[in-house]
């Protein structure tokens, strides 16, 4: 029926199991005995466990009772919750809007047949646009509210552990540590080998300018001996 009630339920399940594959073959067919299928799955190999992640539509009427033979194929449940949202008002509101508009979009026909100049007809075809978007907008709501409605969600995740888990490196040793230390110790030596390497031309110019002002000096003070010594 056209007014039925328009309730959108949801259901969100988290599970452990024994064997994960076997669980994803137990699950798969439940949800096709069940009329359902699965609009979305992904799997994760983690350190410590094998994930999946399914998104299932399923009819309403068979909502609860996939619900219990997914919970029938885990080992232990580890969470659940269902919600539900009633959008009955808001599709008999929608449904009624429509017929309205749809009505006034008659009068406007009626209204171009007897349109008697250009401005006229190009005014009321604007406002027929208009309506037409309205009217289709409004038919898209109501078509996604009776499919929720009609079927029904469930986001499920399964995992399974997987035996033993990676253990932290252990703390190094002494031997290890005055290794690492005697290695950063060569590499600063080879880093600062670079540096004189890089400066060697400062370090040339430098030592030319120290001779030359020697050199200077020293015949500056030779010239004031033989001055001093020609007086």
């Amino acid at each position: 029926m056209e007014w039925e009630k328009k309730i959108l339920r949801n259901a969100d399940m988290t599970m452990q199991v024994k064997d994960f594959y076997a669980a994803g073959r137990l699950i798969k067919t439940a949800v096709q005995v069940n009329g359902g299928y699965i609009a979305g799955s992904n799997e994760q190999q983690l350190a410590n466990q094998v994930r999946g992640d399914v998104t299932i539509k399923v009819p309403r009427e068979k909502f609860d009772e996939l619900l219990e033979r997914i919970q029938a194929s885990g080992d232990s449940l580890i969470q659940k919750e269902i919600t539900s949202e009633d959008l009955t008002e808001e599709f008999v509101d929608t449904k009624a809007r429509i017929r309205a508009k749809e009505k006034v979009r008659e009068r406007y026909y009626e209204f171009l047949k007897k349109a008697g100049t250009i401005k006229d007809v190009l005014a009321v075809e604007a406002d027929l646009r208009e309506l037409d978007e309205e009217i289709e907008s409004a038919t898209g709501r109501t078509n996604y509210i009776s499919h929720e409605a009609a079927l029904n969600t469930i986001h499920l995740v399964y995992f399974q552990m997987i035996p033993g888990k990676i253990e932290p490196d252990p703390a190094p040793g002494y031997a290890a540590l005055v290794l690492e230390n005697f290695k950063k110790g060569l590499d600063f030596l080879k880093q600062l080998l670079l540096i004189v390497v890089a400066l060697w031309p400062f370090a040339v110019m430098t030592v030319f300018l120290v001779w030359l002002y020697r050199r200077q000096k020293k015949a500056k003070v030779v010239t004031s001996v033989a001055h001093t010594n020609g007086n």
